[in-house]
This record gives structure tokens, C-alpha cells and sequence, in this order.
């Protein structure tokens, strides 16, 4: 069951399994097993934990300093960069930039 090429039946239904040489053997075919039902399934009986775990990656607020006005604010991620009204500034003057670009293109949008 370890070399490449290597043939098995699934577990449920017998249903040969050609391993890839890739990760892990699989003991289920994909009919019987489709791809993200075993994390499902991990997930509906370990629910508590994986409720800590999001808390525990969402925790926050962190205080950041905005990257455009130098503002200390209170990000819910560690990555962010802008405080909310900065990014929406940003974000209209973008859509202002492409808006022009579109009409000196001729393109209507």
C-alpha cells in the first residue's frame, strides 16, 4: 500500500483506490467518502472545539496605527492596515480613478 501505483478497495463499497503517491492513502473511494466530509463530520462531533478554536483566531480588537492618517485605532484582524474611514476613502478614490480611466477608454460602466 506504499508505492506509487499501489491498488486497494474502498473500505464501504470495494471499489478500487489507485494511490497517486501524494499525502495520506486514502480508505474510502470518493463516492463514498466526498472530499471535505471527513472535516464535516469532525466538525459536527467536535463542535466546542472548533468554537474555541475560531474564538481563540478572532480574538481582538488590536490597536493598530493607520498606515495613511497615523491614527491609533482598534482593528478586529492583525493585519489590517487602515482605520474604516481611511479604507473607504481609498476604496472610493479607486473607483473613481477606474471610473475615469473607463470614460477615456470610452468603455461605459
Amino acid at each position: 500500500m506504499s508505492g506509487c501505483g499501489s491498488e486497494w478497495p474502498c473500505e464501504a463499497c470495494a471499489t478500487p483506490i489507485v494511490y497517486s503517491g501524494r499525502g495520506a492513502p486514502r480508505k474510502f473511494c470518493s463516492q463514498c467518502m466526498p472530499p471535505g466530509a471527513r472535516a464535516a463530520e469532525w466538525r459536527a462531533l467536535d463542535c466546542e472545539r472548533v468554537r474555541l478554536s475560531n474564538a481563540a483566531r478572532r480574538r481582538g480588537p488590536f490597536p493598530v496605527v493607520c498606515q495613511d492618517c497615523g491614527e491609533v485605532f482598534e482593528a478586529v484582524r492583525r493585519d489590517s492596515t487602515r482605520d474604516p474611514a481611511c479604507q473607504a476613502e481609498r476604496r472610493r478614490a479607486r473607483d473613481r480613478a477606474r471610473k475615469a480611466r473607463d470614460r477615456s477608454l470610452g468603455r461605459r460602466g
